[in-house]
């Protein structure tokens, strides 16, 4: 099926479906964990959008849904980093998506995962913190700049005293 069959009006069609079988998109529920009630709401999705397009099938209905839910979550996730940057009222991210608002009912049971980090912040240490340390050793990969820091943090050079070529030995 080409995309000029979902137009506007069709696709809206298709997210009332959607949002009339809460097995498809509520993982809260019990009855979303079925297969078979699953399989049974795709079919009837697709017979109803057979009366507008005779050659409609389940699996680009399948593929529509999945198409809509991650642009969904695309601007429910700019949404909630628009919020979370402290951005002001005027600032803050409008969502693009012609069809943001029919899609709201995935709000209550989609939820936008915080990003983790893989700096463990209660041994956050400073560079000079780690120049310090007798042990603390650069890795080869590290610019010429770095190694220079290096140097000037862990033998506590001043800017005006001069490197000789031997310190810069890895």
């Amino acid at each position: 099926m080409s995309k000029e069959h979902w137009s506007r009006q069709l696709t809206l069609n298709l997210i009332e479906l959607y949002r009339q079988h809460p097995c498809l998109w509520d993982v809260r529920k019990e009855v979303y964990k079925d297969r078979e009630a699953r399989t049974a709401a795709i079919k009837e999705i697709t017979a109803h959008l057979k009366q507008y397009v005779a050659n409609m099938n389940e699996v680009e209905v399948k593929r529509k849904l999945a198409l809509l839910r991650n642009q969904h979550r695309k601007e429910m996730r700019k949404v909630s980093m628009g919020k979370k940057s402290g951005a002001g009222s005027e600032e803050q991210y409008t969502p693009k998506l012609w069809c943001f608002n029919a899609l709201s009912f995935l709000n209550s049971c989609d939820t936008v995962r915080s990003s983790l980090s893989n700096l463990d912040s209660s041994k956050e240490t400073s560079f000079a913190e780690l120049a310090d340390h007798e042990k603390f050793v650069l890795p080869r990969h590290c610019s010429f700049t770095l190694k220079i820091l290096h140097i000037l943090f862990s033998h506590h050079l001043s800017l005006n005293a001069g490197i000789t070529p031997h310190h810069l030995k890895s």
